[in-house]
Formats: C-alpha cells, structure tokens, sequence
C-alpha cells in the first residue's frame, strides 16, 4: 500500500486598521508591562503621602507654640505673669513626650516647643501661681525615654 501525504499552507492578509498603532487605541491590558515604572510608582506614592503627612504634622504642632531660647532665658521667676505672657507664644506645643519638670499641683504650667524637627515637641515649660512665674525648666535636659 502506498500512502500518500498531503500537506496543506495557509496564508492570510488582514486590513490594517487606521489608528491601530496608535498608544491611545491600545487597551491598558494589551500594553507591556513596565516593571520600572510599577516599582517606582509603589515608592513614590507612599513616600510623597508620608512626607505630606509628617510636614502638614509639623506645622500643625509649631504653629503659634515655638520659642527660641533667648527668649526663654528671658522668663525668670518672680516675673509677673502678664509679662512673661507677653514673651510667650499664644498657644502651647500640643506633643509632650518629655516628662514634665517636678512642680506643686497647685501651679498652672505652660509648655512650648523650639520648633524642633520632626514632632515640634514640648521642650520648655514655664510654670504660674499667684501672678508670677514660679519655675521655668528645659525639658531638653530630661531624658524622655
């Protein structure tokens, strides 16, 4: 018996489409995948949101409560309080992590920060009884942890 084989070819020509080649007519599923671009987007992304964050905090915490040290040094006891009010800042630091200076309960401490960086924590606490300024301390010298 003799077999014989067939064999078959096929060709094909399809229209080329206007605008097929085109970035904009190409389905985000069709486009190559960037691995670049994804890791980078993954880093930028969070990383601008963090920093947004600890910046917007920032402000947020130093705003009206900063005071530099030449000003502190300025506020004695004994200072009458419309005084030493006068040299302070209108609004207190709101992030205390610094354990507050020993003082009487019955005094009203105030605490303001020096601007610093990160947090814009509480470093200096100015303490009031009676009209007058009782105690100032620097908060900076206590250890916090």
């Amino acid at each position: 018996m003799h077999s014989e084989r067939t064999t078959f070819s096929m060709s094909a020509r399809l229209p080329r489409q206007v605008g097929a080649s085109h970035p904009a007519s190409v389905s985000p599923a069709s486009r190559p995948h960037r691995p670049l671009r994804a890791t980078l987007l993954s880093a930028v992304i969070p990383s601008a949101a963090a920093i947004a964050v600890v910046v917007g905090f920032y402000s947020w915490s130093v705003h009206a409560a900063t005071i530099d040290d030449d000003t502190f040094e300025l506020i004695t006891p004994e200072m009458p309080t419309a005084a030493a009010q006068a040299l302070l800042p209108p609004r207190q630091a709101p992030v205390r992590l610094a354990p507050s200076a020993p003082h009487d309960p019955a005094w009203s401490c105030s605490y303001y920060s020096d601007g610093n960086f990160p947090l814009g924590l509480a470093v200096f606490q100015v303490c009031f009884h009676d009209g007058v300024v009782v105690s100032t301390a620097d908060l900076r010298q206590e250890s916090w942890l």
